[in-house]
């Protein structure tokens, strides 16, 4: 079984109501080739997690269970896509606390996982440290001459000089519209990521046992900016 083969198989049985076809579609497929794409079987753990967390199996507890173990699986895999898909993950695993399916002992897990979200927001901050949603880029490039339209193609430019004056401003504009475009998602990445984080952490930290100075070195490592109003 191919990636797109257990991707397809897995949205056509999310609405099954039987969580062993979810399981032995994932184990096909690590099986199969799960080895040989470590990414590929990220992003495949990280869709099952979606499927079994979207709909009803009639087996809350198994699918939480089960959502927990894919989503850590992924998580310590390498070649992830994106920062988005760890946040995905970390998210399926915001109530993922102590519990006796575990082999990692409590203390271990709690930390590293803070620190992971930290890390991640931290990430974003730095993304976003001077992000203006004012600062819109241009929607089209104003030509150099007033009888061309605003984002003309820069061959219609006659003058070589003017041209290339052109095709630099028409760069500039796209990289920062590229720019605004990234800042924009990270910032809206953080506005949805940073309440679970906090639910996470603070519930975490408030269990059994406890470790004050842990969570405040954390915190001291890797300080959380307030969000700008925008």
């Amino acid at each position: 079984m191919n990636y797109q083969d257990a991707t397809a198989a897995l949205a056509a049985r999310r609405y099954s109501g039987d969580i062993e076809q979810i399981r032995e579609i994932v184990e096909e497929y690590n099986r199969q080739a799960g080895r040989s794409n470590l990414w590929e079987s990220s992003c495949l753990l990280l869709l099952a997690c979606d499927v079994l967390s979207s709909h009803d199996f009639g087996d809350h507890e198994g699918q939480a269970e089960l959502i927990h173990t894919y989503a850590q699986q992924a998580l310590l895999q390498s070649g992830l896509a994106s920062i988005e898909q760890e946040l995905r993950l970390l998210a399926h695993l915001v109530a993922d606390f102590e519990d006796v399916h575990s082999s990692e002992p409590w203390p271990a897990k709690r930390y590293a996982r803070a620190g992971r979200w930290l890390r991640v927001l931290e990430v974003l901050s730095q993304g976003t440290r001077d992000f203006d949603l004012e600062d819109l880029p241009a929607a089209k490039t104003t030509a150099p001459a007033q009888d061309l339209p605003a984002g003309v193609a820069a061959v219609h430019v006659k003058d070589s000089k003017l041209r290339n004056q052109y095709r630099r401003a028409v760069n500039s504009n796209r990289h920062a519209a590229e720019r605004f475009a990234f800042q924009w998602r990270m910032t809206q990445l953080r506005r949805v990521y940073l309440p679970l984080a906090t639910k996470y952490i603070a519930s975490s930290y408030a269990r059994e046992p406890y470790n004050l100075a842990e969570l405040k070195q954390l915190l001291d490592d890797y300080p959380v900016q307030e969000e700008k109003s925008t």
